[in-house]
């Protein structure tokens, strides 16, 4: 069995770390973009069929509240590099005055409240994109 050493493991955290932010940004970057098209294209249409003005406005609603949420989730990331970097600088101040000092991995995890919303983020992405497939089978 192959034991990892420790900065393999920090390696591995950092790739990690790194992926999940840039698949964050993507998400969030498609998301304000569909958000934008969707709101400056949309013509107001004279229906009386109030369905169609729902969903619609539902599907927006929906995509507007995972944009919010997957910003909060990516502030987090942001928050946990800051901790971590602050975790670091006190682990090599008590080192330069400690000489026997054994170091300890700096961790920092989310909150669930940053879990929280990133997963409701997507959750809401993906009934907008329900609510977008039924306002266009409404519209034709």
């Amino acid at each position: 069995m192959s034991r990892y050493t420790l900065e393999q493991l920090t390696k591995h955290q950092e790739k990690r770390d790194e992926i999940h932010y840039g698949f964050i940004k993507h998400v969030l970057l498609m998301s304000s973009g569909l958000f934008g098209i969707l709101v400056s294209l949309h013509k107001p249409m004279i229906t009386n069929n109030k369905n169609i003005h729902i969903v619609f406005g539902l599907a927006i609603s929906l995509i507007a509240l995972g944009i919010i949420l997957l910003t909060i989730a990516l502030f987090a990331q942001v928050s946990i590099h800051k901790k971590i970097h602050l975790q670091l600088k006190d682990e090599i101040i008590k080192q330069l005055h400690d000489y026997t000092y054994i170091p300890s991995l700096a961790k920092a995890n989310p909150s669930k409240t940053y879990e929280f919303c990133e997963k409701i983020s997507y959750i809401s992405f993906g009934f907008s994109i329900i609510c977008l497939t039924i306002y266009c089978i409404l519209i034709t």
